[in-house]
């Protein structure tokens, strides 16, 4: 039997388990994590990997710093970890954001500075909401 969930990692109780609500609260607290974290990185460079701590506890992901004008930046998300988030671009010069899963690069490219729902498959595709 497995003693996490598949996507989010969030420990499960054990049918023989003592003290079940010490899992049971940890348990809600990574899920309140997950659907309401928000993080923001700061960009300096035209690549940029998001570990998959903060890649699990955080839905909103708000990508700052200044970058040469125009040139775009890789993003890449872990790979066995399949998510919805949300991207936002606040780079200085709204460089274009491409993510890829892995060495897998997807079709998502944020170029803007609005809000994207996004979804990692964590194999290589990420999806994007039109």
């Amino acid at each position: 039997m497995a003693t996490t969930t598949l996507n989010l990692l969030i420990p499960l109780i054990a049918g023989s388990q003592n003290n079940k609500e010490i899992t049971f609260n940890s348990a809600i607290d990574a899920l309140d994590e997950a659907l309401c974290g928000n993080i923001a990185e700061a960009l300096t460079a035209t690549t940029f990997t998001l570990g998959s701590t903060d890649f699990l506890s955080n839905l909103f992901f708000k990508f700052t710093g200044t970058v040469s004008a125009s040139l775009g930046i890789t993003v890449t998300l872990p790979t066995g970890v399949a998510k919805l988030f949300i991207v936002y671009n606040a780079t200085t010069h709204l460089n274009p954001l491409t993510f890829q899963v892995g060495t897998n690069l997807a079709d998502v490219v944020i170029s803007d500075g609005n809000p994207h729902l996004c979804y990692s498959d964590g194999v290589g595709s990420v999806y994007q909401t039109s």
